[in-house]
């Protein structure tokens, strides 16, 4: 991982001298800085120090061994744990490096030279192997507001293969007339907006930090709050204090623009008004039972509760979760009396142990089956819930592209948000499998409206909802394929749609209720 930071003094300005770099970065030229990191060791040098150009280097050094070790919580490793980008992309390792090696520059101290870290001077930095995906024109749109002239140097990802195109990465320069905190603070809070793979755990101490380090500059951003909902990529709510937060500091927003929140007089907290809270609805034949009040709800809450409607609607005594993850359908699904057998099924050993801690601390218990811990039982044999004896569900490993007859006899399988995350060449396995060979009486599945993409700020049209993702369909597409298995296996099929409705992209979830023909 490398930066560069460079000080140029334009011709005819012979009262200025680019070596005083060293002393707005606190680091003297002379010799080699090193600075341990929790997961590897951080160097600044010098490779270039004349009177008119200046090179100041920032080198992060990072063990994936020790990356993938440090990672809290973590039980069970994946090979992508120990094999991936993290060692050389741009991501918040570079950041926090930045702020724990260059921490007094980005403050703006000086005490020898502070009315030159005043001054806006001639500055560029190239930071290397930048993750910006497809979307290269958002650099320009994120970067040239701020007064960067920007250039970048793309790549193949293999030069052997020109088909497979280019990489996700490019060199990416930026050049203007800058403070050279305002640089540093610059990239400390857009790096992570590209990379959206922070390497430590968010709280709620990250508002403040990203409001300090944005401040004089994100407020009047034209691209706000794209750049905040980046930043808080995986925690929405915090995103959207700090929006709030932003547009009542200095948004320049009258009083009833900037309504997207009210304070709490008695504790002083911060509350979403009617205005800003999403209209959760979810729209199928059923109107009157899930009617179309306004509440706040995460998608992911609603699309459960959507899928969990449909068992009870269609009267299932046994359900099976295909791709249960970390048990959250599960635990939703515990509670109904009708519901006498439940399982869950994932590839993933992780979320099963994950799925498992969440559900036994119910009152009664199910023997774990199919990875460590086999053959335990937890929380009793037995106990009294919601006046009927029951049982944690049964958990197994296992991969919906593989015939498998522990899937079979169920009355209804679930496969929520499963299929984008298969590749589609392997699409056919997992039709035949979940269609054809379990044949369930009803089937439900969920998958992203690719459509719907265009109206979040962290994904632009052409970019999919998750990096895991293989695919992602439009309506029309998805009623296509609804409309094909219908036909190819003998079912019949409801579409309906879970989320905030918009009136040009739909619904930001699809999803597919499969009755057997009889």
């Amino acid at each position: 991982m490398l930066l560069t930071i460079t000080y140029r003094i334009p011709d005819g300005d012979a009262g200025h001298s680019a070596r005083d770099l060293s002393w707005l970065l606190h680091k003297n030229p002379s010799r080699l800085h090193e600075f341990s990191l929790p997961m590897g060791k951080a160097y600044v040098c010098y490779p270039e120090r004349l009177d008119e150009r200046t090179t100041a280097a920032l080198l992060l050094d990072l063990d994936p061994l020790d990356i993938a070790r440090g990672k809290p919580g973590a039980r069970y490793r994946k090979l992508s744990d120990y094999v991936n980008d993290r060692p050389y992309a741009a991501s918040s390792f570079l950041s926090s490096a930045i702020s724990r090696v260059f921490g007094t520059a980005m403050s703006g101290r000086c005490e020898k030279k502070q009315e030159l870290a005043d001054s806006r001077l001639e500055l560029s930095a190239c930071v290397y192997m930048f993750p910006v995906g497809e979307k290269k024109e958002l650099l320009k749109e994120i970067f040239e507001p701020l007064g960067y002239r920007l250039s970048y140097e793309c790549f193949p990802i293999d030069e052997h293969f020109p088909e497979w195109g280019e990489s996700p990465y490019v060199n990416l320069t930026r050049r203007g007339r800058v403070r050279l905190a305002d640089l540093l603070r610059h990239l400390y809070v857009l790096i992570p907006v590209f990379d959206r793979q922070k390497h430590y755990f968010v709280t709620e101490s990250e508002i403040d930090k990203l409001l300090i380090h944005g401040k004089g500059w994100l407020e009047t951003h034209p691209a706000r709050e794209w750049i905040v909902r980046r930043y808080f990529a995986k925690t929405r709510s915090y995103a959207d204090i700090a929006v709030h937060r932003l547009r009542g500091e200095g948004g320049g927003e009258s009083e009833g623009e900037a309504g997207s929140g009210r304070e709490c007089k008695e504790e002083g907290k911060w509350e979403p008004t009617e205005q800003f809270q999403r209209k959760c609805r979810y729209v199928g034949e059923e109107e009157g039972a899930w009617g179309p009040k306004e509440q706040f709800a995460p998608l992911d809450q609603l699309r459960l509760e959507a899928v969990r409607r449909e068992v009870i609607r269609c009267g299932a005594s046994s359900v099976i979760d295909l791709g249960c993850g970390e048990g959250k359908l599960l635990e939703l699904l515990l509670p109904v009396r009708e519901i006498g057998k439940l399982c869950g099924m994932d590839v993933s050993v992780e979320a099963l142990e994950k799925a498992r801690k969440r559900i036994s601390g119910r009152e009664y218990s199910r023997q774990v089956k199919g990875y460590p811990g086999q053959g335990r039982r937890y929380s009793g044999e037995e106990k009294e819930y919601t006046g009927q004896a029951r049982r944690l569900p049964e958990l197994f490993q296992g991969s919906l592209l593989y015939q498998d007859s522990r899937i079979c006899g169920f009355d209804a399988a679930c496969a929520v948000e499963v299929m984008e995350h298969i590749m589609p060449e392997k699409l056919p396995i997992f039709e035949k499998v979940l269609f054809q060979k379990a044949a369930h009486p009803t089937i439900i599945v969920t998958t992203p409206n690719r459509e719907y993409n265009a109206r979040y700020h962290c994904a632009g049209g052409g970019m999919l909802r998750h990096e895991d993702h293989r695919f992602e369909w439009t309506r029309e597409e998805f009623t296509a394929w609804i409309e094909k298995i219908c036909g190819q296996y003998g079912y019949e099929a409801e579409v309906k749609g879970i989320g905030e409705m918009d009136e040009r992209y739909g619904f930001p979830t699809q999803m597919g209720v499969f009755t057997k023909c009889r």
